[in-house]
């Protein structure tokens, strides 16, 4: 059945084995573990159907009642013949797990790639000798956990409550707890490269026998209880970058992009989650609406339209959004970079606009706060930012730039070159010859509506603004790019089609498109430098007073 299956495609091997489902549980419940796999995701689908049947009929008060509120995967298992012991399985992309009890399960030997387990419950599970990758855990609940043995890269445990869970002879690299209620629980032989506590709240939680070496607690170091030995290896070897993310979304570029401050730009890559959870996304929405309307329309003789929200924020420290600039606030004290990557469109009410019908808004303004936050910080503080497409478009709004809602014939490769004969600037050593870049965009900075009196155009095509810097002066540079670098040489294809691009992108884009992640690390380390000799020289004159 399987085979057959396979041979029409994924979705016929999900529906034949949907009709044999029953054969499989009740006469051969000891299947191959890819057959087990798409069981296991035909039983969950199930029963989500026959509770999302039953609120039809009922309300959803009444199927809380009956049902609980998350499907109990153990009791489900359990029902239909399968073992709470759970061996040997690959979850990936293609399997939802959201909103789910796994109460009492152990997962032994198993793999999460880009899995999306948020808005779960996990009390007394166990992952043993476990291979996790990009697992997303999101407003979670893990209660007498337990990881053993397990290898966690890029887990996202943000805005989760973990209580009385070991983290045992594992390694957590590049994983988030931001926003995290950490208590009662043990970090025990574990080593946290890149992995970070942003706003977490710890209590009562040791760290023993470890390697911190490039973990990155911000403020909370001294909440945890660490042992001796512990604290001889906190220490940070490689400057930080704050790179953005969205759990729940896998993306195309976002991977890449990270992909590439870990691996070219000799970084530690933290992962931001750029949707706030600690927040109301409702109450920041009316926040900025409110704003926008108290602005006014764009006028090129008053601050640029963002920089007046963000004072607007700043003037009501009670409002939600102010909460999201004090993160940002907080990760200028630590980073000594940011990375801003693509994403959806801005909202026109940025740069004084109406809605045109090829403008997709969103009606979720934490990320933009954030990002806008980020750019603040970045500009009167010195830190290094390299913005990318969305990126780059709110940082040229952020100085008074317009944007055109609508451009044709910018989703492929081009080849560009700096506008100046001297070849001077940032990018005079990078793009000292031409560039061939992947550019993906429908909307874009014409030259005629420009930033010009803070930002200075490097690169322009045609009459849109593709490249821009900080005008001579500026205290640290700004890498702002309407092109993606990280398309070169980044394999992180989950279907036959990114592969295709990834290929494409590999033969025609210039190898350039790499040191563009050395200008980042290079002004990132110099950042280090600095900050790290005037913590000193403070030291010195405190110490002399």
């Amino acid at each position: 059945v399987n085979e057959v299956g396979y041979i029409f495609n994924y979705y016929g091997e999900k529906k034949t084995n949907s009709l044999m489902k029953d054969v499989f549980v009740k006469n051969y419940p000891q299947q191959s573990p890819q057959a087990t796999l798409t069981i296991l995701e035909n039983l969950i689908e199930s029963q989500k159907k026959v509770q999302s049947d039953y609120e039809l009929e009922f309300g959803k008060e009444a199927a809380d009642l009956k049902f609980g509120t998350k499907i109990d995967l153990a009791k489900l298992l359990h029902a239909n013949g399968f073992s709470k012991v759970i061996s040997g399985l690959n979850f990936s992309s293609q399997y939802s797990m959201k909103n789910l009890d796994f109460k009492g399960l152990t997962f032994n030997n198993c793999k999460f790639y880009w899995t999306n387990c948020s808005n779960s419950n996990f009390e007394n599970t166990k992952f043993l000798n476990c291979n996790i990758s990009n697992l997303c855990l999101l407003n979670s609940n893990l209660i007498n956990c337990k990881f053993d043995k397990c290898t966690l890269r890029e887990v996202m445990f943000t805005g989760s409550n973990i209580d009385n869970t070991e983290f045992i002879h594992s390694e957590l690299i590049c994983s988030s707890f931001e926003d995290t209620n950490i208590k009662n629980s043990k970090f025990n032989h574990v080593a946290m490269p890149a992995t970070h506590f942003l706003d977490s709240l710890i209590e009562n939680t040791e760290i023993v026998d470890s390697n911190l070496q490039n973990t990155v607690f911000f403020d909370q170091f001294h909440s945890f209880d660490v042992d001796d030995e512990s604290k001889k290896t906190a220490r940070i070897t490689k400057p930080t970058a704050a790179f953005l993310i969205n759990p729940e979304v896998r993306g195309v570029s976002t991977p890449k992009a990270f992909m590439k401050l870990d691996q070219n730009g000799n970084l530690l890559p933290l992962r931001i989650t750029m949707h706030a959870q600690k927040v109301s996304p409702e109450k920041i929405n009316q926040e900025c609406e409110n704003a926008f309307k108290e602005i006014g329309p764009y006028d090129a003789t008053k601050l640029p339209i963002p920089q007046q929200l963000i004072a607007k924020i700043k003037e009501n420290p009670e409002f939600e959004s102010a909460r999201i600039l004090r993160k940002a606030e907080k990760l200028a004290q630590y980073v000594n970079s940011f990375c801003l990557p693509g994403g959806e469109d801005l909202s026109p009410a940025l740069y004084g606009q109406a809605r045109e019908e090829h403008t997709d808004l969103t009606s979720d303004y934490r990320r933009t706060i954030l990002e806008l936050g980020i750019i603040d910080q970045s500009y009167k503080k010195g830190i290094p930012l390299m913005a990318i497409c969305r990126g780059f478009q709110l940082s040229n709004v952020y100085f008074g730039a317009q944007l055109l809602q609508n451009v044709i014939g910018h989703k492929t490769v081009q080849k560009y070159e700096l506008s100046t004969a001297e070849k001077t600037g940032i990018f005079g050593g990078v793009m000292k010859n031409s560039i061939i870049g992947a550019a993906a965009h429908h909307q874009a900075i014409p030259i005629t509506q420009q930033a010009a009196n803070h930002l200075e155009p490097s690169v322009i095509y045609g009459d849109l603004v593709k490249v821009s810097e900080a005008k001579q002066g500026a205290a640290s540079p700004m890498i702002l790019l309407q092109f993606h670098p990280e398309f070169y040489n980044a394999d992180s294809a989950d279907s036959m089609m990114i592969q295709a691009m990834d290929t494409f992108f590999n033969i025609t884009m210039s190898k350039q498109n790499d040191d563009i992640w050395k200008l980042l690390s290079n002004s990132a380390e110099a950042h280090r430098i600095k900050k790290t000799a005037l913590t000193r020289i403070r030291g010195i004159l405190l110490n002399t007073i």
